[in-house]
């Protein structure tokens, strides 16, 4: 898989778009808030107006925000987990993998593979969105196989122990 791509489903970029559509409507909010504040302090300069300078700032940070989403959007790839094989992981399935450290230190945790935009943080299981370098790791690798990826540069060996 290419790193640029991002990989999502068809829930995934549902909230993608849910996501602009949010910035879209607090950036609407924003703008009457700036026109409040301009309103209650008429003879105050902008450098005067702590309100209106919290508004345009708040603004430029949504604006930042928007302006990366729609560019990613371009590098949207729409997935579909209708490869089926019980020996591979898949987006949905729930695996237990075993983490394997330099120190000889191991962990085992069970995730959750999707292909959503965010991850959820209410679920038992760890979500693990298919575009972090664990989820593109695992995704389609073969029950029982090791594989690795990396973290700040930092290696990180996992063997797929079950689904």
């Amino acid at each position: 898989m290419l790193q640029d791509k991002i990989y999502l489903t068809a829930d995934g970029y549902k909230q993608y778009c849910e996501e602009i559509e949010k910035i879209e409507v607090e950036l609407l909010k924003n703008t009457d808030y700036k026109v409040q504040a301009i309103s209650e302090a008429p003879g105050d300069g902008w450098h005067d107006n702590f309100a209106y300078e919290d508004a345009c700032r708040n603004e430029s940070m949504l604006q930042k925000r928007l302006e990366q989403l729609l560019k990613q959007k371009g590098k949207i790839e729409l997935i579909e987990s209708s490869i089926y094989d019980r020996n591979l992981v898949n987006i949905g399935d729930v695996v237990k993998l075993e983490f394997m450290y330099d120190d000889g230190d191991t962990e085992i945790e069970e995730v959750r593979l999707t292909g959503n935009w965010k991850v959820s943080l209410d679920e038992l299981v760890q979500e693990v969105s298919l575009n972090s370098p664990l989820g593109r790791a695992i995704y389609l690798q073969k029950i029982g196989s090791s594989v690795s990826y990396s973290v700040n540069g930092r290696e990180i060996r996992i063997r797929i122990l079950s689904r």
